[in-house]
Protein backbone atom coordinates (compact mmCIF):
# COMPACT_ATOMS: atom_id res chain seq x y z
CA UNK A 1 0.00 0.00 0.00
CA UNK A 2 2.69 2.47 0.92
CA UNK A 3 4.82 1.42 -2.22
CA UNK A 4 2.11 2.38 -4.44
CA UNK A 5 1.63 6.35 -2.43
CA UNK A 6 5.05 6.57 -3.08
CA UNK A 7 5.18 5.61 -6.42
CA UNK A 8 2.14 7.81 -7.23
CA UNK A 9 3.75 10.53 -5.83
CA UNK A 10 6.46 10.21 -7.16
CA UNK A 11 4.96 10.00 -10.86
CA UNK A 12 3.15 13.11 -9.73
CA UNK A 13 5.72 14.89 -8.77
CA UNK A 14 7.88 13.86 -11.90
CA UNK A 15 4.74 15.10 -13.77
CA UNK A 16 4.64 18.65 -12.07
CA UNK A 17 8.26 19.15 -12.87
CA UNK A 18 7.90 17.79 -17.03
CA UNK A 19 4.63 20.40 -17.07
CA UNK A 20 6.52 23.21 -15.20
CA UNK A 21 9.78 23.11 -17.86
CA UNK A 22 7.91 22.79 -20.79
CA UNK A 23 5.34 25.88 -20.24
CA UNK A 24 8.13 28.11 -19.12
CA UNK A 25 10.14 27.09 -22.26
CA UNK A 26 6.67 27.46 -24.24
CA UNK A 27 6.81 30.82 -22.50
CA UNK A 28 10.35 31.85 -24.32
CA UNK A 29 11.89 32.04 -20.79
CA UNK A 30 15.83 32.17 -21.28
CA UNK A 31 16.11 30.66 -17.92
CA UNK A 32 14.27 28.07 -18.07
CA UNK A 33 16.03 26.39 -20.97
CA UNK A 34 19.23 25.83 -18.20
CA UNK A 35 16.32 24.59 -16.21
CA UNK A 36 15.83 22.13 -18.38
CA UNK A 37 18.98 20.80 -19.39
CA UNK A 38 19.37 20.96 -15.80
CA UNK A 39 16.60 18.61 -14.93
CA UNK A 40 16.83 15.87 -17.63
CA UNK A 41 19.47 14.02 -15.32
CA UNK A 42 17.46 13.97 -12.85
CA UNK A 43 14.40 13.50 -14.45
CA UNK A 44 15.60 10.46 -16.51
CA UNK A 45 17.18 8.97 -13.49
CA UNK A 46 14.02 9.28 -11.02
CA UNK A 47 12.20 7.77 -14.11
CA UNK A 48 14.02 4.97 -14.42
CA UNK A 49 14.43 4.17 -10.81
CA UNK A 50 10.41 4.36 -10.65
CA UNK A 51 10.26 1.59 -13.64
CA UNK A 52 12.60 -0.14 -11.80
CA UNK A 53 10.69 -0.45 -8.78
CA UNK A 54 7.47 -0.71 -10.78
CA UNK A 55 8.50 -3.71 -13.26
CA UNK A 56 11.34 -5.42 -11.62
CA UNK A 57 9.96 -4.92 -7.97
CA UNK A 58 13.37 -3.94 -6.38
CA UNK A 59 15.21 -0.65 -6.17
CA UNK A 60 17.79 0.66 -8.97
CA UNK A 61 21.04 -0.71 -7.68
CA UNK A 62 23.09 2.03 -8.86
CA UNK A 63 20.74 4.97 -7.96
CA UNK A 64 22.87 6.86 -5.36
CA UNK A 65 26.05 6.95 -7.65
CA UNK A 66 23.80 8.02 -10.40
CA UNK A 67 21.43 10.57 -8.72
CA UNK A 68 24.68 12.09 -6.92
CA UNK A 69 26.57 12.37 -10.72
CA UNK A 70 23.34 13.83 -11.79
CA UNK A 71 22.92 16.49 -8.80
CA UNK A 72 25.95 17.69 -9.35
CA UNK A 73 25.80 18.50 -13.31
CA UNK A 74 22.29 20.10 -12.25
CA UNK A 75 24.52 22.28 -9.84
CA UNK A 76 26.83 23.14 -12.32
CA UNK A 77 24.44 24.37 -15.07
CA UNK A 78 21.96 26.04 -12.90
CA UNK A 79 25.31 28.30 -11.87
CA UNK A 80 26.33 29.13 -15.72
CA UNK A 81 22.38 29.87 -15.80
CA UNK A 82 22.84 32.30 -13.30
CA UNK A 83 26.01 33.53 -14.33
CA UNK A 84 24.10 33.69 -17.92
CA UNK A 85 21.10 36.00 -15.91
CA UNK A 86 23.87 37.97 -14.20
CA UNK A 87 26.38 38.91 -17.58
CA UNK A 88 23.73 38.27 -20.10
CA UNK A 89 22.63 40.58 -22.96
CA UNK A 90 20.76 43.17 -21.52
CA UNK A 91 17.25 44.68 -22.20
CA UNK A 92 15.25 47.41 -22.36
CA UNK A 93 16.37 50.55 -20.20
CA UNK A 94 20.04 48.94 -20.07
CA UNK A 95 20.45 48.82 -23.77
CA UNK A 96 18.75 52.76 -24.38
CA UNK A 97 20.85 54.06 -21.36
CA UNK A 98 23.83 52.18 -22.59
CA UNK A 99 23.53 54.02 -26.47
CA UNK A 100 22.98 57.22 -25.02
CA UNK A 101 26.40 57.30 -23.33
CA UNK A 102 29.09 59.43 -25.33
CA UNK A 103 31.50 57.13 -26.13
CA UNK A 104 35.22 58.08 -25.13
Amino acid sequence: MLTRLRHGLLLAMLMVLLFGVTEALIAGSRMARYVAVAWIGVFSVSTGALITEIVLDRLMPFWMVAITTTMTVEILVLTLGVFDRIYGPRTGTEKLSASLTPAD
